[in-house]
């Protein structure tokens, strides 16, 4: 990854009446990464969601953890998963906020009709700063969905709209640039 960081330094003299001010100015600036526009990956601190499946054939409960644990594949019990439920939902929160240039989002193998239809929500300090909403045509749902907000954000919500949902899904991953607070 390539950061170019620079500094402009000006001088300036101005006579006002009999008074001569001299003042100066510093700007500070980055500029992103020109070969890699998206970004890197940013990392979740935690995760939640409205309610949790738990295999009993297997003895696997489907956290919200699943999510952010760098399996995309959704195999071996590594997704997300809700019991049939109104309008279930996940969320991550971002360890730091970020300029968000992309999400994806990644479905099982199995039962992917369970993500169909969801909408996606990012949040800046608790407030909602924008929604995506997917119809998707398919009739089993995408194997990946990739959104480029390009936008400001410290959490990632997804959810279903409707009675008897169940949200599950493999992955979310978040890229982009961290902004210092």
């Amino acid at each position: 990854m390539i950061r170019v960081s620079s500094q402009i330094d000006s001088n300036f003299i101005s006579v006002v009446g009999n008074l001569l001010i001299h003042f100066e100015l510093t700007f500070h600036f980055c500029v992103p990464d020109l070969l890699d526009p998206i970004g890197p990956q940013i990392k979740f601190s935690s995760a939640t969601q409205s309610s949790t499946y738990t295999s009993l054939a297997y003895s696997i409960a489907h956290i919200a953890d699943k999510a952010i644990d760098g399996n995309t594949d959704g195999s071996t019990g590594s997704f997300t998963h809700t019991d049939t439920e109104s309008n279930p939902w996940w969320e991550g929160q971002l360890e730091r906020l970020a300029i968000i240039t992309k999400i994806s989002v990644y479905n099982t193998k199995n039962y992917q009709d369970r993500i169909k239809g969801f909408y996606l929500q990012i949040y800046r300090d608790g407030e909602e700063q924008k929604v995506f909403q997917f119809q998707d045509a398919s009739d089993s749902g995408e194997e990946r969905y990739d959104i480029y907000p390009n936008i400001a954000g410290s959490k990632v919500k997804i959810g279903l709209s409707g009675d008897n949902k169940i949200l599950h899904f493999a992955e979310v991953e978040v890229f982009g640039y961290t902004l210092q607070e």
